[in-house]
């Protein structure tokens, strides 16, 4: 084989490289984007978990706070039941209720930043 035709198999074997590399790059950006979507995609499955373990436990402590609304009412209608124990009975189940409330809402927060 002469230089010459050993110049022109190279520059034919250094422009199928060249090729192959700008191929390569292409796969590369591609397989990153899709690493990308994969990521984002595990994070809002995450904060929807979070945020329906906080509906649930908003759900639950809901339910508390109609008990024990419903607890009071009954004995503001009983009529040997006192205005003040029904009063203190109403204002220590709302306590408890924002209590939990504030913290599931805490918690929650504390579980979507975390992700």
């Amino acid at each position: 084989m002469s230089t010459d035709e050993r110049i022109v198999a190279l520059e034919k074997h250094l422009h199928t490289l060249q090729a192959t590399q700008v191929d390569l790059n292409s796969q590369l950006k591609e397989a990153r984007l899709e690493q990308w979507q994969g990521r984002i995609d595990n994070l809002e499955l995450q904060v929807h978990l979070a945020a329906a373990d906080g509906s649930d436990r908003l759900t639950q402590m809901s339910e508390k706070l109609r008990s024990a609304w419903a607890r009071t009412r009954v004995e503001v209608e009983d009529a040997s039941s006192t205005a003040s124990s029904a009063g203190e009975t109403l204002r220590a189940g709302l306590q408890s209720a924002y209590t939990d409330v504030r913290e599931a809402l805490l918690e929650t927060r504390s579980k979507i930043t975390r992700s």
